[in-house]
């Protein structure tokens, strides 16, 4: 219908793009089918969206860039021109419009910055891909691994009664009338534990309901979470894959910023709580409280300076020997790890939530390789200069292998986020740097 695809020999120039393509997009946009080819729209295709951008005269094609303006990459095309509408919601609109339904099942388009960096004012381009964003990942492994997670968890938190001399007392008394033939009551143990279990489901569940209240508003689909184990914590996160692309960078901001924010807002108050009824109880009631290590507490500044400010005075944290245990009710056991896994999620690494806040904020390029680069070299950095070496290896170690990715595109990454989002991601990550920075 008027319009010819050039197809040109893969030159030098024509793998550095592509290079850079496959590092700022996750791998899901480079499905192969069972013969090993990379699912993505074809010829026949493209001539279908150009005849959309014909019809609706809404892009002007650069044919300087490229042949007709368009560029062949792995797992789609890339389309350089200029927005001949207001702003890019109405390119979008527009194109949206004119695209038949069996062309918008199997493919999308995005309107995101420019991949060539040797200019950086060169105008957005078009970016033609599949749809299909479904994690390649078996869900059998997945539910393994949560359900291996959520074991460890278990053992983690059991393992915090361990230091209270009267509880292992007391339940190895039990142990040993029951394996006598009688009975023995140690419901007050699965109370205590029941103390701790509680307010960390919340505050996970909290943070989860933040992620699908967001993603029901803007209408992104997500998988299942995934528990995410850790060495040192509990669990390290948990983990959402988008199978479809968020509206745009506002929306793709308050997804992923809404899950840690309302999880750290939590974690504080259990804390806080927590703290208070330490003081407040009497002997009786706080002889079977859970305890953590001096030294595992001086791994967070912030976590580390409130406990200080509520128990100071009672001589347990004037010790030098950080395996001394300090006990506390279990809402404060709960709320302090749980402050530390919500601050390594605003970690701005890979598409984990803050990493997707990262690509908002200071776009695709700058977010994923520079400022996550940035912040992946800093914790390494910490990993041999701190105490925190032990979470950060787990950290890294897991994000490594499970969310190294940038996130999806979406579908409009050029219209700015606003400046109180942006006062809010760096006030969040201010939050996260005090939780993280072990105390002096």
């Amino acid at each position: 219908k008027g319009f010819k695809v050039e197809t040109l020999e893969l030159d030098e120039e024509q793998m550095k793009r592509d290079s850079l393509v496959e590092g700022l997009f996750p791998r899901v946009l480079r499905k192969q089918d069972e013969d090993g080819v990379i699912i993505g729209p074809s010829e026949a295709d493209l001539i279908t969206f150009l005849n959309a951008i014909k019809e609706t005269n809404s892009f002007s094609l650069d044919n300087a860039a490229a042949p007709g303006g368009t560029d062949k990459i792995t797992g789609g095309y890339i389309l350089r021109g200029t927005n001949n509408k207001e702003t890019s919601t109405e390119l979008i609109t527009a194109l949206d419009d004119a695209l038949p339904m069996e062309w918008k099942e199997k493919y999308q388009f995005s309107y995101v910055r420019d991949f060539d960096l040797n200019d950086i004012n060169d105008p957005p381009v078009l970016f033609i891909t599949t749809n299909d964003f479904r994690p390649n990942i078996s869900p059998l492994f997945t539910n393994v691994v949560s359900l291996a997670s959520l074991f460890i968890a278990f053992t983690w938190f059991v393992g915090t009664f361990g230091s209270n001399e009267l509880v292992v007392k007391t339940l190895t008394e039990a142990n040993e009338v029951i394996a006598a033939g009688g009975n023995s009551d140690i419901s007050f143990f699965s109370d205590e534990l029941t103390m701790v279990l509680l307010p960390m489901a919340l505050i996970q569940g909290a943070h989860e309901l933040a992620h699908l209240t967001m993603a029901w508003k803007d209408k992104i689909k997500v998988t299942p979470p995934t528990i995410l184990p850790s060495q040192t914590l509990p669990f390290l996160s948990f983990e959402n894959r988008l199978k479809n692309s968020p509206s745009s960078f506002s929306s793709l901001y308050d997804f992923a910023m809404a899950g840690p924010a309302t999880g750290m807002i939590f974690s504080l108050i259990f804390l806080c709580v927590g703290l208070q009824l330490t003081t407040t109880m009497d002997a009786e009631a706080s002889q079977y409280f859970p305890g953590l290590p001096l030294g595992f507490l001086q791994l967070s500044g912030l976590g580390y300076t409130l406990i200080d400010s509520f128990l100071d005075g009672n001589g347990v944290l004037l010790t030098k020997d950080p395996s001394t245990i300090v006990p506390m009710h279990p809402f404060a056991i709960a709320g302090f790890v749980s402050l530390l896994i919500n601050a390594l999620d605003l970690l701005p690494i890979g598409s984990t939530d803050g990493g997707r806040i990262a690509q908002t904020v200071f776009g695709r390029f700058w977010g994923h390789f520079l400022i996550g680069g940035a912040a992946f070299i800093t914790l390494i950095i910490l990993m041999f200069t701190s105490d925190t070496q032990n979470i950060f290896f787990g950290y890294l170690f897991i994000t490594s292998f499970t969310q190294r990715d940038a996130e999806v595109p979406c579908r409009d990454e050029v219209e700015k986020i606003g400046n109180l989002r942006l006062a809010v991601a760096f006030f969040a990550w201010f939050g996260a740097i005090l939780t993280l920075l072990p105390s002096v």
